[in-house]
């Protein structure tokens, strides 16, 4: 990280983070939030998605809170669903844009999923820097589509597809939180079993991993 990203992380900040839906998303920007809030105990951390009930369970636990926007997803839907999906989007740009207003946002960072769109759309237009976060080597539609209008596109992978522009890109691994660093961290003789699932289609671990 460039000298200038770091002493902003550092200093007190008002940051949004949009999107989630799906663990996979969701948890890499608590793990974000976390050190955000870590690092300056006057930072205020806001997240915006649809208000699954998955984001609000866990964002209840984690201690952060959550405003919602009406949206929907439309890769995978019928005529019809899509179209009334996309009729929902200027409003949920509209909605986004007032939220950042309310949170007087420093930083936006979009952690994937389809409600991350409108709130990372309202960020570039009102002029608040956008940063991605990426977890997959495949990015997603909405994270693809946003990739030119973020300042910085952090990938957890130096082979992620798409067209992000190399001064744009940072390889950061994906954000971890911090029980799960912890764990690793046991007595001698205490054993740990971690367990990894996947994204999109993904119906739960291998065979493989009970063998």
């Amino acid at each position: 990280m460039a000298v200038a990203e770091s002493s902003m992380a550092w200093r007190p900040l008002h940051v949004v983070v949009a999107g989630g839906g799906t663990g996979g998303h969701l948890y890499p920007g608590i793990a974000v939030a976390t050190e955000f809030a870590g690092r300056n105990a006057e930072s205020r951390v806001l997240f915006v998605g649809a208000g699954r009930p998955l984001e609000k369970e866990a964002l209840a636990r984690a201690g952060f809170p959550q405003r919602t926007i009406a949206i929907e997803g439309i890769k995978g839907r019928g005529l019809w669903a899509k179209l009334g999906a996309a009729l929902k989007i200027p409003g949920a740009v509209w909605a986004s844009a007032g939220i950042l207003a309310d949170a007087r946002a420093d930083l936006v960072v979009a952690v994937g999923g389809y409600s991350a769109g409108p709130v990372a759309l309202a960020a570039w237009l009102k002029g608040i820097p956008l940063v991605l976060c990426e977890q997959n080597t495949l990015p997603g539609i909405t994270n693809r589509l946003l990739f030119p209008l973020a300042r910085r596109v952090y990938v957890s992978f130096d082979d992620t597809r798409g067209r992000i522009a190399p001064d744009k890109k940072r390889v950061s691994g994906n954000p971890v939180r911090q029980p799960i660093l912890e764990a690793a961290d046991q007595p001698p003789g205490r054993r740990t079993a971690s367990m990894f699932w996947w994204s999109v289609a993904a119906r739960g671990p291998t065979p493989s991993i009970w063998r």
